[in-house]
């Protein structure tokens, strides 16, 4: 699952979005 998660970009606790982190998705400062 932790494959799937890095394409979507969404991990629980948003650890993927973090590597990929468009503005847009990710409002916190992370």
């Amino acid at each position: 699952m932790a494959g799937e998660s890095k394409l979507t970009g969404t991990d629980s606790l948003g650890a993927v979005t973090k590597e990929r982190t468009p503005p847009c998705i990710l409002p916190s400062p992370r």
